[in-house]
């Protein structure tokens, strides 16, 4: 008789607790657990719209095999809350619809995460490891059809994907294969602080921890590392769930990931609306909201350039048009008058 799946910690607290991966076959082999999930999950409802994000999915023991839940309540309609924003797909955060495509970007923002250990919209596309960089700046790309068609497709691409020789996996066994009912994930997945003792047991140590991660989540704010700040908060609210500072912390830090992930998708349309002036508007709002402002400020002065040269295009053929206009008026008054 087979054993019955035991669930483990969530995917943000496997995250969390495993920091950055990098790219190696444990990466590989968890992301390609997680993409077929997501694919059995779509082709059972193929006409659903439900957002992915790292905190709707559960890790699985199912006798040995890696395997993923999906929450069915996020699964029965799409989310907006602000923890998922940073997943979606750009066509669902304008309520444009979602379907396959929509499953292969959010999968990719997750892989990001998972490679680098950093929130998708604080990493740049240089920072990727070059074997996924491709298929992963495709699998992102705003327009749906510039995407893979599915999200077998994209998984296929990362499966074929070469892994650098000298890396080694940690632990050997992908993502707690060899695990017994869950325990291996749950113990490298949750944070220490997770499990400190109840309000009534706090010693001065813990007291003290508590603070100093506090502290943490406030400095990671003000430094505009808001997925840190996130973690650092939520370690605290573990213990004390009433802490004032730490709730505003992570509120305020929710926001602002919330209003990166609009604005992101607000200067792609703009930009491919032709609406330049306004594009660059909003990358001028995101260099003060990420932690680089290089980046935006430098998309921001390509933009400006752009409009600055539709305007010189605009006026020239305005220009161009008032002279057919007089050399037409002029020709017709010389017919006239001869």
């Amino acid at each position: 008789m087979p054993e019955r799946p035991v669930a483990g910690p969530t995917f943000t607290e496997f995250l969390r607790g495993r920091g950055a991966m990098g790219w190696c076959q444990e990466t590989r082999q968890t992301f390609l657990a997680l993409a077929d999930t997501v694919a059995e999950e779509r082709q059972r409802r193929p006409r659903a719209q439900f957002g992915i994000e790292p905190g709707l999915l559960r890790l699985t023991d199912a006798g040995g095999r890696l395997m993923f839940t999906l929450n069915s309540d996020n699964a029965a309609g799409l989310s907006h809350e602000p923890t998922n924003a940073i997943y979606l797909a750009p066509e669902q955060v304008l309520d444009a619809g979602g379907g396959e495509p929509a499953d292969v970007y959010s999968l990719a923002k997750i892989l990001v995460e998972m490679v680098t250990g950093r929130p998708p919209v604080m990493v740049r596309a240089r920072e990727l490891p070059g074997e996924i960089r491709s298929p992963i700046m495709k699998a992102l790309s705003v327009q749906a059809a510039n995407r893979y068609p599915s999200v077998r497709a994209f998984r296929d691409a990362i499966a074929n994907a070469p892994v650098p020789e000298h890396t080694v996996s940690q632990p050997s066994s992908p993502a707690g294969l060899e695990m017994k009912a869950g325990e291996q994930l749950a113990a490298n997945a949750i944070s220490p602080l997770s499990t400190a003792p109840a309000k009534e047991e706090m010693t001065a140590s813990n007291a003290a921890e508590m603070r100093r991660a506090c502290a943490e989540a406030w400095e990671y704010y003000t430094a505009r590392r808001y997925q840190e700040a996130i973690a650092a908060a939520e370690r605290v609210l573990a213990v004390r769930p009433d802490h004032q500072r730490a709730l505003v912390v992570k509120t305020q830090a929710e926001k602002s990931c919330a209003e990166i992930a609009r604005l992101q998708v607000e200067a792609a349309r703009l930009a491919q609306g032709g609406h330049f002036r306004a594009a660059a508007q909003c990358w001028l709002q995101l260099a003060a909201l990420l932690p680089d402002p290089t980046p935006p400020l430098e998309e921001a002065h390509i933009l400006r350039q752009r409009w600055r040269t539709r305007l010189i295009q605009l006026a020239t053929l305005a220009t161009l048009s008032a002279l057919s206009l007089a050399a037409a008026t002029l020709a017709i008054w010389f017919i006239r008058h001869r």
